[in-house]
């Protein structure tokens, strides 16, 4: 769950301690209101790195539309 520089994102630690244990290589924690900054528990949800390439298409979408 490190980089290469041997950091953990603090928004990754912040969804392994809500989860009560480590993401796998497959999970990403999302920041539901988008605000990469805003790293409150209640903004990070764990998701496959597939659920959230789907979301972001979807979000993307309803930009487009509206």
């Amino acid at each position: 769950n490190r980089t290469n520089n041997g950091y953990v994102a603090s928004h990754r630690l912040i969804a392994e301690r809500s989860e009560g244990r480590y993401l796998t290589e497959d999970e990403v924690a999302h920041h539901k209101n988008e605000n990469k900054l805003d790293n409150r528990p209640e903004n990070i949800e764990v998701m496959t790195k597939s659920q959230h390439s789907k979301h972001h298409q979807n979000f993307r979408k309803c930009k487009i539309v509206s």
